[in-house]
This record gives structure tokens, C-alpha cells and sequence, in this order.
């Protein structure tokens, strides 16, 4: 699952953004005192690329080695593979400053195209996370091959208009599909899951917001989407220098809301849009409820995606458990991440010793989490009168039916609120087979028609 190797939220992605395809973490190299950066990636390249899950796993330091699996590492390999193919040519490393020290990005060409490889590095010699991602000069959405539009897409039924969003003094590109036509119409502003994501929340072939903005746009509902500024970030060596930029960019305002909130701004300003919803996914459904609310009511409805109902550090040891079982049984070793990662989430709760802020924590610094503890999602949708509708895929591991429960029975009774469940789709809302893994986002499919026919519907009653 992507993370954020260019800042201290590297590894939170890893297990609990929609996103796939490598682990990161912050951690220490069992290897001799401040090798060279170049040196640290292209081990890293030549591990993760030999599949010697163990070896790669013992260089991240012991807080965070306790949180990345064997299992979660050869299943992210795996994924590579399916999409990529074999590595044919390593190309010409760069070295760049980052954060918390250098960034190393290695041009990868393999049988199906290329990709690069981003590997961030302390002054130290420490690894501090590794990133398959797109190219460090490609602006704009991340467009791998292997996408092909979603067949419910009508591209004669609607356009798309190019958006810059400036918040914090990041101009952040985006796409408005509008539905063709004189008529009125909602528009919908969609917000990503964690990590560092493109416009098109892109996963290997797969664009679930893509999927979403052409399919409600032939539906004759706009969309705004836009990438996201973690990601914008990534992009530019300039934003990368400065450290209050990345430090605001660390904190859920930074992160989400301020962007979030400016693109409603932007939308409800549209010429033929008659109000604005708010879609979150993951991450962007937990936080959705506190747009709402910051929005002073400019958001006329919200739908949430996937979304959580816990804070994030009581899903990680769930997920560790389930990534645990996939092949049938819990080795000693996993059954000690998944204890460390409890008392972790005890301790983050209020349960034990506090956690000091400026600790990494899955590679966030705990005040992160602390301030998502304070955006609590129930608490602040029961305060809101606007509409809901909550979608959730019964094979989704990473946001579990738990989280569900808790929604439908903290909004129990509360006019205006829908709740709908698809038992076949994933956390990215798109339809599978058996129990769900990291491998399954690797595999090119759309978000279901259904959730398109759902949204559209509620809408349409609204």
C-alpha cells in the first residue's frame, strides 16, 4: 500500500490507505555505520527484487520492524511483479534532500514499462522508507499503463475542465468533469484516502476516482478531483525544502482538510451547480464529517466511502491479524507484531504510559494521531443535519465490518442518513473472489456499477 516516503507519514499508507504496492517504515539499517544512500537503495532494490522477504525486513530498526510483515512484504512483491513484470535495467541513481535526510531515486525499466523507485535514507545511513511511485518530474495524476476506462463511461456525455487549487501555496492541479448540458446539477468533491495520491487515487492500473468522476458525470453529476498536496509535494524539489510546508503537510488540516475544504469553496462557486457533496474515501470518509462541519454549510451532503469509525491505530493490529491468517496460520513472530501494535493503539488511546508527540509512530509523528483522536468521526456526524449515505465493501480487510457496525449504530435513528453494503467489493469498492489481500489491488477492474447506481440514486432524492 503506498505510503509517504517523502515525509514522516511514510508508513501509515502501508496498511491503512485503499493504495497498494510497497511497504515503508522508519527504521535503522542492520548494515555498516553511514553507508552511502545510493549503496542503502540499491540494496533495498536487490532484496526486495530477490524476494528475501527476512533480510529486507531486519533493515528497518526494531520499533518499526515489529510492524512490517513478512507476509505484507512478499504480498507487495507480488503485486510489483504482476504489474510490472521482471526488472530489466536500473538506471542512474538521483540523490535529493529530504525531511529527515536524502532521497534516492533510481529509474527502473521493467517488462511492462517503468517505474521509479524512491528510497529516503537519514543522516544516518537509516532507512527511512521505500516507494514504487511515478516519475519525480511528472506533474499532474500518475497515469500507468494498463488503465482503460470504465465501461459505465460515457465520454460523449460529459467534459473535463483543468482546476488549480491554491492552498498554502500549493497550487494543486485538478480535473472538473462536468456533464454536458444546460441543466443544474450537484457536484461532488472527492477526498482521498492517506497517503501521497494523484487526483485518480491511483493503484497500479486501477483509478477508483477516475471510475467515480466518469461514471457520476454520464449520470449527469459533476466532479471535482484534484491531486492531493502530500503528493504535489513529492513532485517538487522546491516544496520539499521547505520545512514548515512539510510540517503543516503532516497534520490532518495540512493533509486533508484546508484542501479539502478549498475545494468546496472552488466547486460551490461553479456556474449550473445547484450544491456541493463531499465523497470521502478511507481516511477521506473519517474526515468528511469534520468538512462538513468547517464548511459553514456550503456541504449539502456527504457520502463515506470505506470510512472509519475507529482511530486509525486500533485498525493496524486487525489488519496485521487478517494479513496474518491469509495463509492459514500465526507465526510467533507475527503474533508479536500484532501484540506490540495493541499496546500501541492502548497507549495512543489513553491507556498507559502517553506516547510523546514528536515520536514516530508507523512512521507519523504521534501528535498526528492525537489530532485525528480530536477529529473523531461519530461524534462530529452526530452533530450534523446534512444528509448521508455510507457505502462499505463486505471484503474490505482494511476498514472491517466492525467500523461498519459502529456507523449504523451511532447514526441509528438519525433522519437523512443511509447506510448501503456490498458483500463482493473490497476497499476500493470493485468486485472480487474468496478473502481479500494487497495482491488483489495489483489486478485492473472499476469501482461497481452499483456504487455509481447508489450514489446517483441518493442524489437524486436529496
Amino acid at each position: 500500500m503506498v505510503g509517504r516516503s517523502w515525509s514522516r507519514t511514510g508508513r501509515l499508507g502501508m496498511l491503512l490507505s485503499g493504495v497498494v504496492l510497497v511497504a515503508v517504515a522508519a527504521g535503522a539499517l542492520a548494515a555498516p555505520a553511514s553507508p552511502s544512500p545510493e549503496r542503502v537503495a540499491r540494496e533495498v532494490l536487490q532484496l526486495f527484487t530477490g524476494g528475501r522477504w527476512a533480510e529486507l525486513r531486519e533493515r528497518f530498526a526494531p520499533e518499526v520492524r515489529s510492524m512490517v510483515g513478512l507476509q505484507q512484504l512478499e504480498a507487495s512483491g507480488r503485486a510489483i511483479a504482476a504489474q510490472l513484470g521482471r526488472l530489466q535495467e536500473v538506471g542512474e541513481a538521483q540523490v535529493r534532500s529530504a525531511p529527515q535526510g536524502v532521497q534516492v531515486v533510481l529509474p527502473l525499466r521493467y517488462d511492462k514499462g517503468p517505474a521509479w523507485l524512491y528510497v529516503t535514507i537519514d543522516e544516518k545511513g537509516q532507512l527511512l522508507g521505500f516507494l514504487f511511485g511515478p516519475p519525480p518530474q511528472q506533474a499532474g495524476p500518475a497515469r500507468p499503463s494498463g488503465y482503460v476506462p470504465a465501461p459505465y463511461a460515457d465520454r460523449s456525455r460529459f467534459e473535463e475542465r483543468p482546476v488549480v487549487l491554491d492552498t498554502a501555496g500549493v497550487k494543486l492541479p485538478g480535473t472538473f468533469t462536468v456533464p454536458k448540458g444546460t441543466g443544474r446539477y450537484w457536484a461532488v468533491v472527492l477526498v482521498h484516502g492517506s497517503g501521497p495520491q494523484d487526483r485518480d487515487e491511483t493503484v497500479a492500473a486501477n483509478k477508483p476516482f477516475r471510475d467515480l468522476a466518469e461514471g457520476l458525470a454520464t449520470r449527469g453529476v459533476a466532479v471535482l478531483r484534484y491531486d492531493k498536496r502530500t503528493y504535489v509535494i513529492r513532485q517538487d524539489e522546491r516544496l520539499r525544502q521547505d520545512p514548515a510546508l512539510l510540517e503543516a503537510a503532516s497534520t490532518p488540516d495540512g493533509e486533508v482538510l484546508e484542501d479539502a475544504l478549498e475545494a468546496v469553496r472552488w466547486a460551490s462557486r461553479q456556474e449550473g451547480v445547484r450544491g456541493v457533496v463531499v465523497l470521502g474515501h478511507s481516511l477521506g470518509g473519517m474526515l468528511a464529517p469534520a468538512i462538513a462541519e468547517r464548511s459553514h454549510g456550503l456541504v449539502k451532503g456527504l457520502v463515506l466511502m470505506a470510512a472509519n469509525a475507529r482511530p486509525l491505530e486500533q485498525l493496524v493490529p486487525e489488519q496485521l491479524l487478517y494479513l496474518a491468517r491469509l495463509d492459514g496460520q500465526v507465526t510467533p513472530e507475527e503474533q508479536h507484531r500484532i501484540d506490540e501494535a495493541k499496546a500501541l493503539a492502548q497507549r495512543l488511546g489513553g491507556h498507559g504510559e502517553p506516547v510523546p508527540l514528536d515520536t514516530n509512530v508507523m512512521g507519523a509523528p504521534a501528535r498526528y494521531f492525537y489530532a485525528l483522536h480530536d477529529l473523531a468521526p461519530l461524534p462530529v456526524a452526530s452533530r450534523l443535519s446534512v444528509p448521508m449515505l455510507l457505502l462499505s465493501g463486505g471484503r474490505d480487510y482494511q476498514v472491517p465490518e466492525t467500523d461498519w457496525r459502529m456507523w449504523e449504530e451511532g447514526l441509528a435513528g438519525r433522519p437523512g442518513v443511509s447506510f448501503r453494503r456490498f458483500a463482493a467489493l473490497n476497499h476500493l469498492m470493485m468486485p472480487g473472489e474468496g478473502p481479500s489481500s494487497p495482491e488483489e489491488y495489483a489486478v485492473p477492474s472499476h469501482v461497481d456499477p452499483a456504487v455509481i447506481d447508489a450514489i446517483v440514486t441518493w442524489l437524486d432524492r436529496l
